[in-house]
């Protein structure tokens, strides 16, 4: 394992040091030492895909030099483990760090999970663009090398910088072949005369309910972003964020208005995980 590690962050090292000769190259006057290091702003909510794996990206920092991340998609999510980030490495504006996937198993209980390490690394331009193809582009890997190098590319969604507000994702979100093929989960985020917070609860065709809080997520300042603490079937404690997109529309991503949640929890050593992306209810 912690070979795999150091194997990872030698190939980071390598793609850095691609970007900076790439950088002093481009200069004909200013020689590699002194070339301007710029820092990049890796916080924000991002549409775009890890592999074939479309995902829905929220990334926050409080202190813009380590940054976590919540990647979600459909039974599919990639967290940011406590206490660990993506940072930049300088003098490039390449980020990289380590995540956790979460992925329901099919074969398991319901709402069960496995946990894999995978190491995610890729350049970044502020409010614009993380990742973009291979060499030197965007990549992620498993740590314990079951999965070749993928491509990773993100798009910036301007809806980060809108101001929050409850009532703007409350009602009802449908989330289709949420755990299995054909079930549906539909989750409520009820009318509330607060602006910051309010109840959500939901409950799919397999019998399965969900209660707990919505609230503006503060790191520090307040984004577009929600801190969601849920109970699965009155037993299992989940915590995670949520955010939503206005729609997308960007080289060949297409997403109307979309409602995105994850979050994760254990209980008597099992990991349980809710992730998904839901549409307005019609």
């Amino acid at each position: 394992m912690i070979q795999g590690r150091n194997n990872k962050r030698l190939i980071a090292l390598l793609f850095a040091s691609m970007f900076f000769a790439a950088g002093c190259s481009s200069s004909n006057n200013t020689s590699g030492i002194e070339a301007p290091y710029v820092k990049q702003d890796l916080s924000g909510v991002w549409s775009g895909y890890l592999g074939n794996n479309f995902a829905i990206g929220i990334i926050s920092t409080e202190d813009q030099e380590h940054y976590s991340a919540w990647f979600i998609g459909s039974n599919i999510q990639y967290v940011s483990p406590t206490d660990s980030f993506l940072e930049q490495v300088a003098p490039s504006s390449i980020f990289q760090g380590y995540l956790n996937d979460f992925e329901w198993d099919t074969a398991g209980l319901d709402y069960q999970s496995t946990s894999r390490s995978l190491f995610i690394s890729g350049p970044v331009q502020t409010k614009s663009l993380f990742g973009g193809g291979l060499f030197p582009g965007g990549y992620y890997m498993y740590v314990d090398n079951s999965q070749d190098m993928n491509a990773i590319i993100f798009y910036y969604n301007t809806t980060y910088d809108l101001s929050p507000n409850i009532k703007n994702i409350s009602g009802q979100w449908e989330i289709k072949n949420e755990f299995q093929t054909g079930n549906t989960l539909v989750l409520e985020i009820a009318q509330n005369s607060s602006t910051t917070g309010t109840t959500i609860s939901g409950e799919d065709n397999r019998g399965n309910t969900f209660d707990g809080t919505i609230k503006i997520h503060y790191s520090p300042t307040p984004h577009n972003v929600y801190d969601v603490k849920l109970t699965l079937n009155n037993t299992i404690d989940l915590t995670g964020l949520a955010t939503y997109v206005s729609g997308v529309s960007t080289l060949g991503i297409v997403l109307p208005k979309s409602f995105a949640i994850g979050a994760t929890g254990t209980n008597n050593g099992i990991t349980y995980s809710l992730t998904g992306l839901g549409d307005v209810k019609q």
